[in-house]
């Protein structure tokens, strides 16, 4: 299971009063005067979700003894989907997590599925559908097995699973339309149980139609569709091994496949990356011998790096209020 996304945040905590709004620094250009995003931040003292917009950052989460995480926000950008686990794991430890939907605002957090719920093992990488009734994530069923993609409904009943083939599933995103799902897995042809092997892959809503879109030594996460659903762009280990010590790109690749298009290979690491609009990305970065996780803007054809957030309070897993 993907375990490293915001696991090495919790190792550098600002003391900053739980609950306080920050003003966005404005030291940091923007391409959009108007973005507005949520993201996950230690900057309280543990993982909590914030969000950015009107000028203001606020503390969304702020339960006591749980750390919230992986926060996703609805289409509309009324509710936020987000994990919890409990105090002081220190990550996003996906066997401890429970499922959970808020205001955007931060009122009404509600549990939605329970850890251990459906028989499940763990659970992770929940994502919304385009008319916000539909819920898909992955889950793993049988101790030490393979994670497969479910979709449940908009209160995460009724679990349907969507893979049935051996082999590791993960990061699910439906496409703008809501006909089909973007995600990463091993491939069919693969034997073995290594992650390095993690490929971009397509399907349709009903599970079926697999496109393999990646084919290369990479291992690759978290693909993410373009407004207009001709694109995907993902995060890609250019040098795999520990997180602190590896490299991480963002490249891009035509929804039908094709070539793969490099945005950004430093010697960084670039992960989850976000469609702002056509033309712009935001995404997470820990830069080269630097120790704390910022937000970062870059325009799709690899130009105008430009930082958001100071990185400070470790920001990490953004997702964009539309």
């Amino acid at each position: 299971m993907k375990l490293f996304s915001v696991a090495f945040l919790a190792l550098f905590f600002l003391n900053e009063p739980i609950g306080t709004v920050l003003p966005v620094n404005r030291s940091f250009a923007q391409p959009l005067d108007s973005l507005s995003f949520i993201f996950t931040s230690a900057r309280s003292g543990k993982l909590e979700i914030w969000k950015s917009q009107n000028g203001q950052m606020l503390q969304l989460t702020n339960e006591k003894k749980m750390e919230s995480w992986r926060g996703k926000v609805s289409p509309g950008g009324k509710r936020i989907l987000f994990y919890r686990s409990s105090k002081g794991s220190k990550s996003n430890t996906t066997a401890k997590a429970s499922l959970w939907v808020m205001n955007m605002d931060g009122t009404e957090q509600k549990e939605l599925i329970t850890q251990g719920q459906n028989g499940w093992i763990d659970q992770f990488g929940a994502s919304w559908s385009p008319d916000g009734k539909q819920i898909i994530m992955a889950a793993t069923t049988v101790k030490n097995g393979s994670s497969q993609l479910f979709l449940t409904d908009e209160n995460g009943k009724n679990p349907k699973q969507l893979t049935k083939r051996q082999g590791y599933f993960s990061d699910p995103a439906f496409s703008p339309d809501g006909k089909q799902i973007a995600y990463v897995a091993l491939p069919e042809d693969y034997n073995g149980t290594s992650l390095a092997y993690l490929e971009v892959f397509v399907m349709s809503i009903d599970g079926q139609e697999e496109n393999r879109l990646t084919y290369d030594e990479f291992r690759d996460h978290d693909p993410s569709w373009s407004p207009d659903g001709r694109e995907l762009v993902f995060e890609t280990a250019t040098k795999p091994g520990n997180i602190t010590a590896s490299k991480w790109g963002i490249r891009t690749i035509s929804a039908g496949g094709g070539d793969v298009r490099k945005v950004l290979f430093d010697e960084g690491i670039n992960i989850f990356p976000r469609w702002i609009n056509s033309n712009y990305l935001l995404f997470q970065r820990i830069g080269y011998l630097k120790s704390g996780a910022q937000l970062f803007t870059i325009h799709a054809d690899g130009s105008q790096l430009k930082p958001l957030t100071s990185g400070n309070g470790n920001d990490s897993e953004p997702d964009i209020i539309h």
